[in-house]
């Protein structure tokens, strides 16, 4: 097999079916051993498949799957993942400036589509922001992230609120998504 660009080969020579390389063999055992970052806050698995490591956290008793962008050069750990430790660091104040602003962004929808499946009394914006929580959270290798909340009192009927926020903090925007 010869090598061409982005880890795509040519088939050079058929070896049949029985046969095998021990070159190839080798190659299937390494891609095949996990890649795995352990540390306090979790642990996170190399999906080859996606390029991007998978885990967990738990915050506020909700589990917060988590997605980090694996860098090109397959060092580890990634920068994603130093990204993510400053989040944690300060997830508590982040969770509570995010929200804030899904409020402000998202009222006026938010009391649309209440008022289309019950009592719009029931709506104020200390229910609509306790109701928020963080259910996923994806970090790119530059350091931007992309976080989606979900609300316990379905307020938007089970669909998730994707929010952008760059490098800087900077919060992007608030979007219903799903």
């Amino acid at each position: 097999m010869a090598e061409v660009a982005n880890n795509c080969y040519r088939l050079l020579e058929y070896i049949g079916d029985s046969q095998s390389d021990s070159r190839l063999e080798e190659l299937i055992a390494e891609y095949l051993k996990p890649v795995v970052i352990k540390d306090l806050i979790g642990e996170f698995i190399l999906n080859r498949a996606y390029s991007w490591f998978e885990g967990s956290i738990d915050f506020n008793g909700n589990k917060v799957s988590i997605m980090l962008d694996s860098n090109k050069n397959e060092k580890l750990p990634p920068k994603s993942f130093s990204y993510l430790k400053k989040f944690v660091e300060d997830i508590e104040n982040r969770d509570y400036k995010i929200r804030k602003f899904i409020v402000k962004e998202l009222w006026e929808t938010a009391k649309d589509w209440i008022e289309s499946e019950r009592e719009a009394d029931d709506l104020t914006e200390e229910y609509f922001y306790n109701s928020l929580y963080l259910g996923e959270l994806s970090i790119s290798e530059v350091g931007d992230m992309t976080l989606y909340y979900g609300d316990k009192e379905d307020i938007f009927a089970g669909h998730a609120i994707e929010i952008n926020v760059r490098k800087n903090g900077e919060i992007d925007g608030a979007t219903l998504v799903g």
